[in-house]
């Protein structure tokens, strides 16, 4: 790690009183801030720098509201400065000040206060982390910083949660945390910093030196009406040898426990090592979830068990286990109808299903990991077994239906890596991952569904559909890098073996109890087996403002596969060449345009060459007809970053330009009947562009967080449907208002609303078609108002309204409305607290969506009015 040289000093005036919370900034000799901090309440500040910057160069500046300004030039070998500050007057006739929230800035770390930000009605660390400028908390837990998802998520610099972080920011509460650091171009490996380029972003949160002494906890009890339930108990442990967060939930009152194990970069790793699990090709609905908080809707009974163990043994060895399960059912009752225009005519859908789930969860994932400068080593072994029993009894056309769809999910993995440091100072990785992945699904249907297309018009009892596609995945890689210079220089090879088996039934069961095969078309006995031998060059150039790294990867791969029961045995041979390029110019000491291309050359996956026919659900039958479709795309993103830390102002805008061509297109037969579907050999185009924006800013004077999001994008694709190729246009705009502030002393208010206009056309006005356009205008408004008179009580009032808007359809509005309740009991470390949900007692809910020529209407049943009064005692 490279060496600090630390700045100290205090401001005070000449009567000796101290000046705290003023801007101290280090600037270089061409005005860009090198480095700033808050005083503290004592009016010391104390700024680290690196041990390679010239410090006579350097200009020491203070700034505070109500003082002149002083600057001075930095002298060596002098580190402590005492300065004094003379009064100025000013008019704050209008602005009352009565804290400064402030962050601190190390080079490319950028560390919030979290006393600065936090209020009474927060809980947890997530709760702050929203109002922080710059950071963003999606609705599943998801953390961005100035528009970009965040890698890792470290408690006092240990990844203990790994890539399913949510539960801990729901569950730390605040008053642990001293600070969120936000670490830019974050490298996690150590003998890697500094010799490989990372535009990643991690937080790392830096828990108190009081609350690493001992376990705390809370025990959570909740009850209400009608029927309702909401338990928890934690347990954490944030020391420097042992971390722990351990949490075990259950509840009937909407929360969805699953969310808790969302690992939010886990599909974008797979893509890259090039393992891509294959997808459910089974489903018993056709219709989506609601754009609605899930409790809302989600009528479930659910317990989970979320265990998160740490510990730093000797000579630097970190060993961690990681267990998640979960037991849950719950029930989406809705109806639809979905319209499909044609040319000549309008195909139409009504259906009414209620589907009951009961998935369950086990996942346990061990880690052994050494991170040291001069070497790196680390294997991770997971073990996953999941799956869900769906039964749902659905009703479209006056035709009632039984259905079934079970599936279980085996998910084993092993990754190994080995980074050392020669003695010339270059590196060697070494890596190895494999991979077994097998998602079996059985749908069964009774009575059965359309005997005209799938059985000779003749009545049968039901139907049963079986399908797996069990998965080996290897990879192997070594390389070689070259560091000294300012170009970083690594050269590798690799394999990849890839080995699958599609297996596929579909069955039909007499009315006299016998079965019968869907013939000879309805079986699938599908070998696969995708070998590639690569060898890349990647080079890394960093010099002065600018970072880039070119990546030049040749493979050459070679597919085959075949299904004797339908004479297929194909084979493909191919070079690939797939570059990307990245480049980031700094523009400013906090600035910087960054550039990225790629281009790909890709070959299809076996679900996209069986010929056996699958029933997907009730009204989808689905086959294939071409050979393994290739596609080759391009993809370039322009973003810009504009930040002012000192002025807790935040800015990123960017643009996206993506186009796709492959040699083989979907191809869909419908009827009022049935949706028949299979991919046929046609050149295909996809084009996408998009523009997008954010700006995120903390008024001073009025103590609140603002943030304004924008974003528009339009994409082209076609469609063939009943063998007419219909080239449609899509385009979307959004608009994304957030204000967070603190009234007088008493109230805060917190607005969002997300406005989202949608329209669909045909592309080729050239065509002689009157099919018609599509647009829907989406609002959703929420303002929440919360009453603190001391600090142990809290009432607030949470209003949530909706609007849509649809050409030749019925305006649709709702407006939600809940209140809370909270009383503190200091003496006893607890809280009372009562929640009232959907006061208006909505029990339904409609909503509208369009893609292309396809027009949804569904409505959902919501869960009603409840009322759940909550303990909760905290372990301290």
């Amino acid at each position: 790690m490279p060496k600090k040289k630390q700045v100290q000093g205090k401001l005070q005036t000449k009567e000796g009183k101290p000046i705290p919370y003023a801007n101290v900034v280090i600037k270089n000799p061409i005005g860009q801030i090198v480095a700033f901090k808050a005083s503290d309440s004592e009016g010391y500040f104390a700024i680290l720098l690196p041990d390679s910057i010239k410090v006579k160069t350097l200009l020491l500046e203070v700034k505070h509201l109500g003082y002149k300004t002083v600057s001075i030039a930095m002298t060596i070998p002098k580190n402590y400065y005492a300065l004094l500050m003379e009064e100025e007057a000013i008019d704050l006739s209008e602005v009352e000040v009565k804290s400064r929230p402030h962050i601190d800035k190390r080079g490319d770390t950028l560390i919030y206060q979290v006393q600065s930000f936090a209020k009474n009605e927060d809980r947890s660390i997530g709760d702050v982390i929203r109002r922080m400028p710059g950071m963003e908390v999606g609705d599943n837990g998801e953390i961005k910083y100035n528009g970009k998802s965040i890698a890792n998520f470290y408690i006092d610099g240990d990844n203990l949660l790994d890539d399913k972080y949510a539960i801990g920011s729901k569950t730390i509460p605040h008053g642990m945390v001293k600070g969120v650091e936000v670490l830019q171009n974050h490298q996690p490996i150590k003998v890697l910093q500094n010799k490989r380029y990372s535009d990643d972003v991690a937080i790392n949160l830096v828990i108190k030196e009081e609350a690493k002494l001992k376990l705390t906890g809370q025990a959570k009890v909740g009850a209400g009406l009608p029927d309702q339930y909401d338990e928890e108990l934690n347990a954490l442990l944030f020391n420097k040898k042992y971390k722990l967060l351990n949490v075990l939930k259950g509840n009937n009152v909407g929360e969805d426990l699953s969310a808790d194990f969302t690992a939010f970069n886990r599909s974008s790793f797979l893509a890259d090592i090039g393992n891509e699990h294959p997808g459910s090709l089974l489903s018993s609905g056709t219709a989506g979830l609601p754009a609605l908080p899930k409790n809302r809707f989600y009528l479930n009974n659910s317990a989970s068990l979320n265990a998160n163990n740490l510990t730093h043994l000797k000579k630097g060895l970190l060993l961690k286990s990681n267990i998640n399960l979960l037991l849950d059912k719950n029930r989406l009752d809705y109806r639809g109808l979905n319209e499909l225009y044609l040319e000549h005519d309008t195909i139409r859908y009504t259906e009414q299903q209620v589907i009951t789930r009961k998935p369950f969860l086990t996942d346990v994932m061990l880690t052994a990991e050494d991170n040291k400068e001069n070497h790196y080593i680390k294997d991770e072994l997971r073990f996953s077994y999941s799956g869900s029993a769906m039964p749902s009894a659905l009703s479209r056309d006056n035709l009632v239906m039984n259905q079934q769809l079970k599936e279980r999910i085996s998910d084993f993995s092993n990754h190994f890596q080995y980074v050392p440091q020669l003695r010339n100072k270059n590196i060697i990785t070494v890596a190895w991952y494999t991979n077994y992945y097998n998602r079996p699904q059985t749908l069964s249907i009774s009575p059965g569904v359309n005997p005209n297309v799938l059985y000779d018009s003749s009545t049968y009892a039901s139907t049963k559909q079986f399908v797996e596609i069990p998965s080996w995945f290897n990879k192997a890689s070594l390389a070689y890098g070259l560091v000294k210079g300012f170009l970083k220089q690594q050269y590798g090879v690799g394999l990849i073996h890839e080995q699958q088996q599609m297996q596929s039934d579909l069955h039909f069961m007499q009315l006299d109890g016998s079965e019968h095969r869907y013939s000879l078309e309805g079986t699938n006995r599908l070998h696969w087996n995708r070998n590639r031998f690569y060898v890349d060059a990647t080079y890394g150039f960093k010099k002065d403002r600018i970072n880039a790294t070119l990546a030049l990867p040749f493979a050459w791969q070679t597919v085959n596969y075949r299904d004797r029961s339908f004479n297929l045995d194909t084979a493909k041979r191919q070079w690939l060449f797939n570059p990307s390029f990245r480049m980031q110019i700094r523009v400013g000491a906090e600035d910087f345009i960054a550039l990225n291309y790629a281009y790909a050359n890709q070959l299809g996956d076996i679900s996209q060459v069986y010929r056996g026919a699958v029933l997907v659900n009730y009204r989808s039958l689905m086959a294939n007809r071409a050979g393994l479709r290739e596609e080759k795309s391009h993809r370039v993103r322009l973003r810009y970053n504009f930040q002012r830390s000192v002025d807790l102002l935040f800015v990123n805008t960017g643009l996206d330009w993506s186009r796709a061509t492959a040699d083989a297109i979907l191809s869909s037969r419908v009827t009022n009947q049935l949706t028949q579907t299979i991919l046929v050999p046609l050149s295909n185009n996809v084009s996408t562009f998009s523009a997008y924006g954010g700006i995120s800013k903390y008024i001073f004077g009025l103590g609140a967080t603002t943030a304004l999001k924008a974003s528009w994008s339009t994409s082209r694709f076609n469609q063939l449907l009943n063998e007419q190729l219909l080239p449609y246009s899509n385009t979307i705009f959004s608009l994304s208002p957030s204000i967070e502030a603190r009234l007088w002393e008493l109230f805060s208010l917190s607005y969002q609303a997300t406005a989202t206009w949608t329209a669909s056309k045909l592309a080729d006005g050239k065509l002689q078609l009157s099919l018609p356009e599509q647009a829907i205008q989406l609002y959703d408004q929420s303002l929440m108002l919360n009453l603190t008179p001391n600090k142990r009580w809290l009432v607030g009032v949470n209003g949530r309204h909706l609007l849509t808007l649809q050409k030749h359809a019925q305006t649709i509005r709702y407006f939600f409305i809940d209140a809370h309740l909270r009383y503190t009991v200091n003496k006893w470390h607890s809280d009372i607290e009562l929640n009232l949900t959907n006061l208006a007692d909505i029990k339904t809910y409609e909503a509208y969506s369009l893609t292309a020529n396809q027009f949804w209407y569904n409505r959902y049943i919501l869960r009603g009015r409840m009322a759940v009064l909550k303990y909760t005692f905290t372990i301290r």
